[in-house]
């Protein structure tokens, strides 16, 4: 079997983009499919698979599948660059567009199709924070965990990034006080309107930007008052705009979407 798809990345966090309007679709395997198109020896490479289906209330529903098969709730990189897929590939030609996702409805916005930068609207996400402390490789760690519906970000506030972030980042995840796993951003505030960014992603590892860890962040970041309600947060290979609207509550992202390649994959 056939199957055609693109990929796409948003500041370098990138995923293979497919749709299941083709026939025939419904007998794939997505978790399998997901960890073989994902791989980067062997596979297409990627930080995981996004496959546009049918909404049941709205025109599009995405679902979102980590490097290990696992299916996750959101990816704010991941919504922007479906709303480029959906919009190129003519599968509806609004540029705006309100997409399923597991973690609810979120509103995209094609802001310039040439260049394609996309507004996301992540919408009222409610939110917990708590506060913890992690004895790891004979350190302590602050953690401020932030929980956004049922995605869960631990974020780690440094001065500098340490040496062996990844490792950290990997003992956190699936560190005993998070049963089913956690994101993990180490966070260096440059001024209280920017901020760099390394993310460990749970059932991936290394990602080079997160959308949505870009968000948890400035929620306890803004709550502590180290930053302000809209920020700049930068990448390896760019930046993200991220606001919180505090009158209505409502999160928004902005920033490029890119698409790296597409062409024919073969399923069996």
């Amino acid at each position: 079997m056939q199957i055609k798809f693109s990929k796409l990345h948003g500041l370098g966090n990138d995923y293979v983009f497919i749709d299941t309007f083709s026939p025939g679709m419904k007998k794939v395997n997505l978790n399998r499919l997901a960890r073989r198109v994902s791989y980067r020896h062997l596979g297409i490479g990627s930080d995981g698979l996004i496959v546009i289906t049918q909404g049941q209330k709205y025109l599009f529903r995405m679902r979102v599948f980590n490097v290990d098969g696992t299916e996750g709730e959101m990816c704010g990189n991941g919504v922007r660059c479906a709303a480029r897929y959906i919009y190129e590939n003519g599968l509806s030609k609004n540029k705006k567009q309100k997409i399923e996702t597991k973690a609810g409805i979120i509103e995209t916005e094609i802001v310039d199709p040439k260049t394609f930068w996309v507004k996301a609207d992540l919408g009222k996400i409610k939110y917990k924070v708590r506060k913890l402390d992690l004895k790891l490789k004979n350190k302590n760690w602050k953690i401020d965990h932030v929980t956004l519906g049922e995605h869960p970000h631990a974020i780690v506030f440094v001065r500098e990034f340490p040496e062996n972030w990844t490792e950290i980042g990997s003992l956190i995840e699936t560190h005993r006080v998070f049963p089913k796993r956690t994101n993990v951003e180490f966070v260096k505030i440059l001024n209280p309107g920017k901020f760099e960014q390394k993310t460990w992603e749970r059932g991936c590892g290394v990602t080079i930007a997160c959308g949505t860890g870009t968000t948890a962040a400035l929620i306890t970041g803004y709550l502590d008052k180290k930053l302000k309600p809209q920020i700049e947060a930068i990448f390896k290979h760019g930046s993200l705009e991220v606001k919180w609207d505090l009158k209505n509550k409502h999160l928004f992202l902005i920033g490029p979407t890119e698409k790296a390649f597409e062409g024919i994959l073969y399923y069996e």
